[in-house]
């Protein structure tokens, strides 16, 4: 479809877009699919948990990447809700307990700060998740009231040139803190997750895993992995999203166990951490939906997760969320 001039920020449209590897895509979000177009582009943007059970895609018109123009300050905040304590050092016990019992690994619990603002919010309130995001990926939608963006580090996958990309991001820290390579229990976190991707990826062709090293980013640091696989023949996206998320960085180690797990204990996390993306016939694009803010008309959420393993401290576990989340809130220009 041809591309049409930008509507001004009255009359704008519902929009879904993702921007990283030196490309930009953003389309008029019109409507929800149960599989995308043959022959236009649209946006893979389902529910954490609800991927592979109701219409993920969002198709629409092309139109032109927003001008700065057309952004807006934020509307007033009238009242924030921070995560309760107790609730988290709670499911904390008994994810270590599990662990001591063998039903798991891993698990990433989540928290949720809820914030209400005076006025239905808009994509027009983030022109930072519009930017280039340099080694990130800048994302987000909004569609009849409903909406979510964020500058996230973690790519679930691209495959361009009969090469899957993807990487193994996991452990936590601040710039100028202590090596994670250092860290025994980030580089259990880390180590996880790298034998869950590489397992998740048997049988698509010849894999190669590089070394882990610090990768920094704006306020925080993780643990990072490159992973590419040279592929036997072009993959089905639905196939790869089935394959690898979530990973064990979002979900937990056994996969099912932990989910199982998170589906009892937690609150709805809606698309936090789900995967985000788009298929054409040149490339397809993935990522994880994290460092981002979810809203609904005026309220909002503002979530973070955290790997708990053997040996995880819930102090520190909750200073590494409360991080996350101050994080996310300075890249979007949110001050709470």
């Amino acid at each position: 479809m041809s591309s049409s001039k930008y509507p001004v920020r009255r009359t704008a449209p519902d929009l879904v877009w993702l921007r990283g590897f030196g490309d930009q895509k953003v389309l008029q979000a019109e409507v929800w699919r149960s599989e995308p177009s043959d022959s236009d582009l649209c946006f893979f943007a389902p529910h954490f948990y609800r991927h592979d059970s109701f219409q993920p895609w969002i198709c629409g018109a092309h139109v032109e990447w927003p001008a700065q123009d057309v952004f807006e300050p934020l509307p007033p905040i009238l009242k924030v809700e921070d995560p309760d304590r107790e609730s988290f050092t709670a499911i904390h016990s008994e994810i270590l307990c599990g662990i001591s019992e063998s039903r798991f690994k891993k698990v990433v619990p989540f928290t949720s700060q809820k914030i209400d603002f005076a006025e239905p919010l808009s994509w027009a309130h983030w022109p930072t998740t519009f930017a280039d995001p340099n080694d990130q990926f800048a994302f987000g939608f909004q569609y009849r009231g409903e909406g979510m963006c964020g500058v996230t580090p973690e790519l679930l996958f691209r495959v361009r040139n009969g090469v899957l990309t993807t990487a193994a991001l996991a452990g936590t820290g601040t710039p100028d803190g202590p090596s994670l390579l250092d860290d025994g229990k980030e580089k259990l976190e880390h180590d996880l997750v790298i034998e869950h991707i590489l397992g998740s990826l048997v049988g698509l062709g010849e894999i190669q895993a590089g070394r882990t090293s610090e990768r920094h980013y704006p306020r925080l640091k993780h643990l990072f992995t490159p992973i590419t696989v040279r592929l036997a023949e072009q993959p089905v996206f639905a196939d790869l999203v089935n394959r690898l998320h979530p990973t064990a960085a979002l979900g937990g180690v056994p996969r099912t166990a932990a989910l199982d797990f998170l589906r009892l204990r937690s609150q709805d996390r809606r698309r936090f951490g789900a995967p985000f993306g788009y298929s054409t016939p040149e490339e397809m694009v993935c990522v994880v939906a994290i460092r981002a803010l979810q809203w609904q008309r005026e309220q909002a959420w503002l979530m973070a997760g955290c790997g708990v393993v053997e040996g995880s401290v819930a102090e520190r576990e909750w200073m590494e969320l409360a991080l996350k989340r101050k994080s996310t809130a300075r890249q979007l220009g949110l001050m709470i």
